[in-house]
């Protein structure tokens, strides 16, 4: 984007310069795109710190090692298994949940 900026700069400086009509090509016209990918660029950004905020609280949800869910789902499992015996149905059909 740098690039972009300082060849916007150098082609508004050349006395003279005429763009055809309508291509897109006129000093505003390029400033304009400059400013619209500017600011896609900081939505980005912005949007990759939400999420990155998101996964460490999912994570923290889960794999908290002793309120996440994952810890929770094992102590599930091992209260099944010595109120009902490994052998039990009961125990059959939380064993095979995977974590």
């Amino acid at each position: 984007m740098m690039l972009f900026g300082k060849f916007s700069v150098v082609v508004n400086k050349i006395t003279g310069y005429l763009s055809v009509p309508g291509s897109g090509l006129a000093v505003a016209e390029l400033e304009a795109l400059r400013a619209a990918y500017l600011a896609l660029n900081m939505a980005v950004s912005d949007a990759e710190v939400t999420l990155e905020a998101a996964i460490a609280t999912w994570s923290s949800l889960y794999k908290d090692e002793d309120t996440g869910l994952s810890a929770r789902m094992k102590a599930i499992k091992k209260a099944v298994r010595s109120q009902y015996k490994a052998t039990s149905a009961e125990y059959a059909q939380v064993k095979g949940i995977k974590l």
